[in-house]
C-alpha cells in the first residue's frame, strides 16, 4: 500500500555568494498536503540524525536553511495521517523542494462478538 506520494524538485539557481559552490550550504523547502492537494498546517517535520525540525504553516510549508551538502532522511508526521519517511539530497548552494502528499490513516474498527 502506498502511504504517501512525494515529488522532488531540485532548483538550478545557486545561492548568491562569493564563496565556492562546494562550500555553500543548501536549503530544503517542504510543502505538505493531503491526497486532494489541500495544504496541511501543523505537520511536524524532522530531519533525522539532526536537531533540525519544524512545523508547517497555514500554506503547508516549512523551510530549513543552511543545510550542509549530503543525504538526509526526513520524517513528515501529522495527526490522523500516515507518517512518511523519505531520503533527500542537498546539493551545495541549491534548494531542494519536496511536496509530500499524506494519506489518511484508516479509522479504527470496533469489533463486537455479538454476545
Amino acid at each position: 500500500m502506498v502511504a504517501a506520494m512525494l515529488l522532488f524538485l531540485f532548483t538550478s539557481a545557486p545561492h548568491s555568494s562569493g564563496a565556492s559552490a562546494t562550500c555553500q550550504p543548501g536549503s530544503l523547502q517542504i510543502r505538505v498536503t493531503d491526497r486532494a492537494g489541500k495544504p496541511l498546517r501543523y505537520a511536524h517535520i524532522k530531519v533525522q540524525g539532526s536537531a533540525i525540525e519544524g512545523e508547517t504553516n497555514a500554506a503547508g510549508c516549512v523551510t530549513f536553511n543552511e543545510l550542509k551538502a549530503g543525504r538526509y532522511l526526513v520524517r513528515v508526521r501529522r495527526d490522523a495521517f500516515i507518517t512518511l519517511e523519505k531520503e533527500f539530497r542537498i546539493i551545495p548552494g541549491r534548494s531542494a523542494r519536496v511536496v509530500a502528499a499524506l494519506s489518511r490513516e484508516a479509522p479504527a474498527v470496533a469489533y463486537s462478538s455479538g454476545r
